[in-house]
C-alpha cells in the first residue's frame, strides 16, 4: 500500500469553476480518500471536466469514477449502445488514468446507465456510488436556453445530494448540438 501524502494547504480554487451545490459546505476530512464522479458525455466541456479534476481535485488514494448516461429506452439498442460506448468509456477512463493522473496512485472506475433523464441519472449514480464528489462540464447555453429547454448541469446542481463542481473552461463556446450526447 502506498504513502498518501498530505498537501496542508490546498490550491486556491480557478476562476474558471462556476458554481458549487449547496452541499458543498459539508465537512470534508481531505485526509480520507475521495471518490469523485465525472458525468461525461465525450464533449469537449465534459474532457475539460475531467482534465480540472485530474488536475486540481483528484489526489492520489482517491478513486476516480469515469460516468456515461445514454438515454436510449430499447432494451435491443441498449445493448449495441453497451457494445460502442463501452470500449470508448474504457479508453476514456484509461487515459485518464495514464495521461492526466500522471504519478497520482488512484483507482479509476467506469459506469454507463440508461434514463431518459440524464441528470437524474447522476444524481441516483452519485446516491449509489457514494460518491463525495460530482464532477460535470458546462454545456455553455446561454441562460434563455437554459431556462426554456433544461440543462443537465443546472438539474444536477439543484437535486444532487453530493457536492457538484460544474467547469466551464475560460473562454469556451456553446456546444453545438451534434457534440454532446445528452439530448
Amino acid at each position: 500500500m502506498a504513502d498518501i501524502t498530505h498537501t496542508p494547504t490546498p490550491p486556491p480554487v480557478p476562476e474558471e469553476v462556476i458554481e458549487a451545490a449547496p452541499g458543498g459546505d459539508q465537512h470534508v476530512d481531505e485526509d480520507k480518500p475521495k471518490k469523485v464522479l465525472i458525468a461525461s458525455d465525450f464533449s469537449d466541456h465534459a474532457d475539460a471536466a475531467l482534465r480540472f479534476a485530474c488536475k486540481n481535485v483528484v489526489r492520489t488514494g482517491d478513486t476516480l469514477v469515469m460516468l456515461f448516461t445514454d438515454t436510449e429506452k430499447n432494451v435491443t439498442a441498449q445493448a449495441e449502445v453497451r457494445k460502442s460506448i463501452g470500449p470508448k468509456l474504457r479508453a476514456h477512463t484509461e487515459r485518464a488514468k495514464w495521461e492526466l493522473l500522471k504519478g497520482k496512485q488512484v483507482k479509476c472506475e467506469f459506469a454507463l446507465t440508461f434514463s431518459s433523464e440524464p441528470g437524474k441519472a447522476i444524481c441516483d449514480a452519485g446516491d449509489r456510488l457514494k460518491a463525495d464528489l460530482v464532477v460535470m462540464g458546462s454545456a455553455g447555453k446561454t441562460l434563455l436556453k437554459g431556462l426554456v429547454i433544461g440543462s443537465v448541469s443546472n438539474y444536477v446542481l439543484a437535486h444532487s445530494n453530493v457536492p457538484v463542481l460544474v467547469y466551464k473552461p475560460p473562454g469556451a463556446e456553446p456546444v453545438k448540438q451534434h457534440e454532446a450526447t445528452y439530448r
